[in-house]
């Protein structure tokens, strides 16, 4: 079973696939929730995939990788993006801030729930986030505007609905 076999709501977004071409964020979005479920159905093995089928585990793993680039979509994201800048604001920080926003959860918090974690430094560039380095981003605006993120988080919704999570699931470490 694939849990997605049509397109989600489609956003109006750019991601570098390499230096000639430009990838639809949502497009790379469901690419890696494909190898997601492909990894997951055909190289975890049998025994421990049976261990974890009720914790719903797959579920969000594939999630997370539907997420975990929706800092793309960030107005000063795509900014860069279309100036052709290599560096600047960072996604993952801002991946972060949207899944942070859209569970409740304070963007300080020290105990943020696991899927948040790893979403937020899924480059593994580990920085302090209490340190300052956030001050460069402007999550202010995902925290503020909520009619700039409802697209954002209809995403994040049908993600859920499509992969049958709750909040509360994701909420759990």
């Amino acid at each position: 079973k694939h849990f997605f076999k049509k397109s989600p709501t489609m956003l109006s977004a750019i991601g570098k696939r390499n230096n000639d071409e430009c990838l639809p964020v949502i497009t790379h979005l469901k690419d890696c929730a494909f190898v997601a479920e492909f990894i997951f159905d055909h190289w975890l093995c049998d025994s421990i995939k049976t261990k974890i089928t009720n914790q719903k585990i797959k579920e969000k793993f594939i999630f997370a990788c539907l997420v975990h680039d929706i800092g793309k979509f960030h107005p000063d994201f795509q900014k860069l993006i279309l100036e052709n800048k290599k560096h600047g604001k960072r996604h993952d920080i801002l991946s972060r801030a949207y899944l942070c926003k859209y569970l409740d959860v304070d963007t300080q918090c020290e105990q943020a729930p696991s899927i948040i974690e790893i979403i937020g430094y899924h480059h593994g560039r580990l920085h302090d986030w209490f340190g300052g380095e956030q001050e460069d981003y402007d999550t202010e605006l995902i925290n503020q505007d909520d009619s700039k993120n409802t697209p954002i988080f209809s995403l994040i919704d049908s993600f859920l609905k499509n992969l049958k999570l709750t909040k509360n699931d994701l909420l759990e470490s």
